[in-house]
């Protein structure tokens, strides 16, 4: 049995608020402090439409063709595919943000590492996320599908236990809409190994709404959604996260992926109180 202490001190206004509350659980897992290699900085960017470009990276930056992410100041965009010829990179697809438009734009390209961290999301008592650096996590399941992706800030921790809900225990899975048909019915994109099928119930997340509620039809990566109450879908390129209220939305995590979004190393620290 272990008993981790959570202490927050706040002033607000001129009104501290100050609280301490324990929470007890089995065993303190999951946990690891790793290094994250710094990120690269891009040169010569060239957008062609919202999830392809090129860019050049200097001389001995040691990347092979495979998967990058992308950073710039208020976008990133994750899994994307990237062909690299010497020191010219070419990129494609993926999810998340438009690339940005201007030559001008300050890009970071980081190749993820992949970690091994196996735990129950049904377990948890209390997890905390945090990256020295900007970051962005990636957790999997034993297949390699991608469960649940967080952007975090440098040094502002994601929290999540029993005092502090999120959609952490039901993961979610990373898509984008890639046809709006209208306000209740679209296509979504799924990665590969999703485990949505053809009459599932989805709820549907992105950064500034949500629709609870929608049934799935599917074809292969192909997720089409409809109907649901809430908020009108987005638009066309739109992040989503997929929720399948129909499963159990426990899933097992086997391995996270991170990457920096600086060109500075950074630490990433995760910790974990789960009951097992």
């Amino acid at each position: 049995m272990a008993t981790v202490n959570f202490q927050e001190n706040v002033s607000l206004g001129g009104v501290s608020i100050n609280t301490y509350y324990p929470l007890t659980g089995n065993s303190q897992t999951p946990n690891l402090e790793e290094t994250l290699a710094a990120g690269k900085a891009a040169s010569a960017w060239v957008k062609t439409d919202y999830d392809t470009a090129a860019c050049n990276l200097t001389a001995g930056h040691g990347y092979v063709t495979g998967k990058a992410d992308i950073f710039w100041t208020g976008g990133m965009r994750f899994d994307v595919d990237m062909t690299v010829t010497v020191n010219a990179l070419a990129l494609d697809g993926g999810t998340g943000d438009d690339f940005p438009e201007s030559a001008d734009t300050t890009v970071i390209v980081c190749t993820p590492q992949t970690i091994d961290l196996d735990f129950t999301t049904s377990l948890l008592v209390a997890l905390r996320i945090l990256s020295t650096q900007r970051a962005h996590v990636g957790f999997r399941d034993s297949t390699g599908a991608r469960l649940k992706d967080l952007d975090l800030t440098a040094s502002k921790p994601f929290i999540w236990d029993d005092d502090h809900p999120q959609t952490f225990i039901n993961l979610g899975l990373s898509a984008q809409i890639t046809t709006r048909t209208d306000d209740n019915t679209g296509v979504a994109t799924a990665l590969t190994g999703h485990g949505i099928d053809s009459t599932d119930v989805v709820d549907v997340y992105w950064l500034g709404g949500f629709r609870l509620g929608m049934v799935a039809t599917v074809d292969t990566n192909a997720v089409t959604i409809e109907g649901g109450s809430g908020d009108p879908l987005p638009l066309d390129n739109t992040a989503v996260i997929l929720v399948n209220v129909t499963d159990d939305g426990y899933p097992a995590v086997a391995s996270l992926t991170a990457s920096n979004g600086t060109a500075t190393a950074a630490t990433l620290k995760i910790g974990g109180l789960i009951n097992a």
